[in-house]
């Protein structure tokens, strides 16, 4: 049996060419949190506009997070966060730290010399996700802490959220069986994507996390029934992360929120009925379990159980298996149990 140590030792050509990284102890900080708050360890490739890029997904597959910072050179490995997170724990708040590579693995140093040499993670053990293809016009932006105040409340009366954007106004909410828990932030939407009131249910622990891992003001772009975007800046460093909703009844006393797919982008030809498609698949299976999902999701998502039933018993285990894959890939996302939509 291989060890982790092996495993992530054996994996050490061609990662890294010239690749260097700097950034202060918060910015580093507030990088560990975000990712930390999905895996335990994350991918990291440069791209060639000279920043390096960080693309996880949580286990659950309900969310998922991009981190961009600048590096020069060039790099293709994973990194382990709980070391990242140790070394940076130990650091001064005004310390400034070089992260580098080279073909035995990355390298931390701190101003005053200290050094931690570590390994690369094999990036073939690591999920990569596809980031969803949408579409969001509707956008408001708040205060982190702001947002953190309510969020304490909601979780007296419920595990789920609200976000409503009705006109100008932002609006989180959280209704328990006779209580409900709401704060307003006025004048906080930022774009013009139409009249029609909008509102998601999220779930309150995962929204919680992400804003947790936030500073500063942070960016909710929304549409009804459609994975959130939230976005926000630590220093240099950009983030931005996906939250999938929870597909539940509404109160009927609520006003009817706009069930339109959001407008085409400049320069589509016409809007969509949902977020913009999917490319085409791997060949095989996992395409053929892809059209299933379109084909039975009415709007409210294909069952896992009916999408297995289309197909032969003996293939149970690897339709199953091919689920998850689209899952790990970006292509769908699991709302609620055993409930199953394409991003």
């Amino acid at each position: 049996m291989t060890t982790q140590s092996e495993t992530e030792g054996q994996h050490t050509t061609d990662m890294a060419t010239g690749f260097c990284a700097r950034f202060t102890v918060p910015e580093g900080k507030a990088l560990v949190s975000a990712l930390r708050t999905m895996v335990g360890k994350a991918p990291v490739k440069t791209d060639d506009q000279g920043r390096c890029r960080a693309l996880v997904v949580h286990p659950s597959h309900v969310m998922m997070l991009e981190a961009t910072f600048p590096a020069v050179g060039s790099v293709d490995s994973g990194i382990d966060l709980e070391k990242l997170h140790s070394y940076l724990q130990k650091c001064t708040v005004k310390d400034n730290v070089r992260l580098s590579a080279d073909p035995a693995g990355f390298m931390l140093e701190n101003l005053a010399g200290i050094k931690r040499s570590m390994p690369f993670v094999d990036p073939m053990s690591l999920p990569v996700p596809k980031i969803p293809s949408l579409n969001l016009p509707r956008a408001a932006v708040v205060d982190q802490k702001a947002v953190l105040a309510v969020l304490k409340h909601c979780g007296d009366v419920s595990d789920h959220i609200e976000i409503v954007i009705e006109g100008d106004d932002l609006v989180i909410r959280a209704r328990g069986e006779f209580d409900v828990v709401e704060k307003r932030f006025t004048d906080a939407v930022a774009t013009d994507g139409g009249d029609d009131p909008l509102r998601s249910l999220y779930s309150l622990d995962y929204f919680t996390d992400i804003v947790k891992a936030t500073d500063g003001s942070l960016k909710i772009d929304l549409w009804t029934d459609y994975p959130m975007l939230v976005s926000w800046s630590v220093g240099d460093m950009d983030f931005r992360a996906w939250l999938a909703p929870r597909l539940e009844a509404r109160d009927p006393a609520d006003p009817e929120p706009s069930s339109k797919a959001p407008p085409a982008t400049q320069g589509d030809a016409e809007a969509t009925d949902g977020p913009a498609p999917a490319p085409e698949a791997t060949e095989g299976l996992e395409e053929a379990v892809l059209e299933i999902i379109r084909d039975l999701d009415d709007g409210d998502g294909a069952k896992w159980d009916e999408i297995v039933a289309r197909f032969p018993a003996d293939q149970d285990d690897a339709v199953e298996e091919s689920i998850n894959t689209l899952m790990d890939q970006g292509w769908v996302y699991e709302p609620s149990l055993g409930i199953i939509k394409v991003c």
